[in-house]
């Protein structure tokens, strides 16, 4: 959707170091996203990497935003990992050993002007958004391998779903999810290689495509 208008305020605290640390807040306010990417392997977490833009830092407690914060966790709040992640290309389920998801949201972040004070305007979209997903499976035979190596050959557009379970419920009862739907994913890359156990490790790149390249879903039972 239309980013303009919005954005978001950060405060980080770095306490001095000794037996009676200090307090040092950084206030950071006017931010955006300009990337960020997820990304999870075997014996891994789900993990999110964002790159943050904002307009103006501040170093201090001061009133209102600028207070110091208190960090506030969701009771019993489970991060998703690998074993409750499940990945399907082209409605096929596939033995997922690594998948990342690089979003560029095609910000013009560098908005400064001459008599402006050093001040710095709003990011822009000067690009359109680019969606990278890369996927590294593996095949016990080579019928199944070929189906993404077809799909490159024939420049098809496939989708492709991941869901995250999180492993227990939340203090609400329920249990959270996580689903990403990509409907249109233009194949751009296959690599094979022959894994250490003799099967066959596939590397799949590919761009999402579409109006609405992507979908992504949060169910949660906590109110908060």
């Amino acid at each position: 959707g239309d980013k303009f208008g919005k954005s978001f305020t950060c405060q980080i605290n770095k306490p001095s170091a000794g037996t009676t640390p200090a307090d040092n807040i950084y206030t950071f306010e006017g931010g955006k996203i300009a990337d960020w990417e997820l990304s999870n392997s075997v014996d891994g977490f789900l993990m999110l990497k964002a790159t943050c833009d904002f307009e103006k830092e501040t170093i201090g407690a001061g009133a209102g935003a600028y207070a110091k914060q208190t960090f506030t966790s969701i009771a019993n709040n489970a991060p998703f990992s690998y074993r409750g992640a499940s990945i399907t290309f082209n409605g096929t389920g596939v033995k997922a050993k690594d998948i990342s998801i690089k979003v560029s949201q095609g910000l013009d972040t560098e908005r400064f002007f001459i008599a402006n004070g050093g001040n710095k305007y709003e990011p822009l979209q000067s690009e359109r958004p680019n969606i990278e997903v890369e996927l590294k499976a593996e095949y016990e035979s080579n019928a199944l391998a070929s189906t993404s190596a077809a799909t490159l050959a024939a420049s098809k557009i496939v989708p492709v779903v991941a869901t995250w379970n999180a492993p227990s419920a939340e203090t609400a009862g329920g249990t959270a999810s996580l689903v990403i739907t990509f409907s249109y994913l233009r194949v751009d890359d296959v690599t094979n290689a022959l894994g250490a156990n003799g099967l066959i490790e596939q590397t799949i790149k590919g761009v999402a495509m579409g109006q609405s390249p992507m979908t992504a879903a949060l169910n949660t039972p906590e109110a908060s």
